[in-house]
């Protein structure tokens, strides 16, 4: 009976998320169309006492496709408004590029500093690849700080701006005199810097709205834009694969 009641809370729950869109889905003769919540909870009840199993299969299906039709929308947010991204972004590799990336990402996220450092080593190599980067403070202050760095690096010093992205991907700890590192390793100091420390943090102020206006839910958030389209990397996914399903 806990099992039921478990499971009963599941799908409760589900409902929330999924809300109008369980309509959707649901066989006719289990649409819920009454609109006090007591009623749609005790449907919800006879429901899943009916067929419990193909309740769950709808409501997991449910989610699925809202996930789905989110991620489709991002994708085309980025495409189309993919200009205007560019311009608020940090420009690696060949700007000529027929395809590129556009990445969202927290210099202090585990994730975002593999695939910077990653990232930074395959543009040395690949003369024919192009990466926008939008830093973010998605984890602490301390994200803040060096993303606006990656601007003021990136203004005074754009010919160091892949040593410094590699450098701060190998960075342990964060303190001042972690900074004074940072900038030191690219022939900067904090007073080189400081007449535009200001408009570096509005750079990052605008790419933090620019995330929350597009609903993107994770960093790194790296899309591949193409000619007529862009498409959200996947966890699994490659670059390589990425690249070849965007035309």
């Amino acid at each position: 009976m806990s099992d039921n009641i478990s499971k009963i809370a599941l799908a409760l729950s589900c409902v929330a998320i999924v809300g109008a869109g369980v309509s959707i889905f649901l066989p006719k003769s289990l649409v819920i169309n009454e609109k006090d919540d007591a009623q749609v909870e005790e449907s919800v009840k006879r429901i899943f006492q009916k067929n419990p199993q193909s309740l769950l299969d709808v409501l997991n299906n449910a989610v699925s496709m809202k996930n789905k039709e989110a991620t489709n929308q991002m994708c085309n947010d980025i495409f189309t408004n993919r200009e205007s991204i560019k311009k608020q972004a940090i420009v690696l590799g060949n700007k000529n590029a027929e395809k590129y990336i556009i990445a969202f990402n927290d210099p202090l996220c585990p994730h975002c500093r593999t695939f910077q450092r990653e990232i930074v080593k395959r543009i040395e190599k690949d003369g024919d690849l192009c990466v926008y980067i939008l830093p973010v403070a998605a984890i602490s202050e301390d994200s803040i700080t060096i993303a606006q760095l990656y601007y003021a690096v990136n203004e005074k010093k754009p010919d160091q701006i892949n040593k410094f992205l590699k450098d701060v991907a190998d960075m342990r700890d964060i303190n001042n005199n972690g900074i004074v590192a940072l900038l030191k390793g690219v022939g900067l100091t904090q007073s080189d810097i400081s007449s535009i420390v200001n408009s570096c943090r509005e750079c990052v102020s605008q790419n933090g709205m620019l995330a929350e206006k597009l609903g993107i839910p994770v960093v790194p958030a790296i899309f591949i834009v193409g000619q007529t389209s862009a498409n959200m990397m996947q966890p699994g996914q490659t670059i390589d694969e990425v690249m070849k399903s965007v035309q």
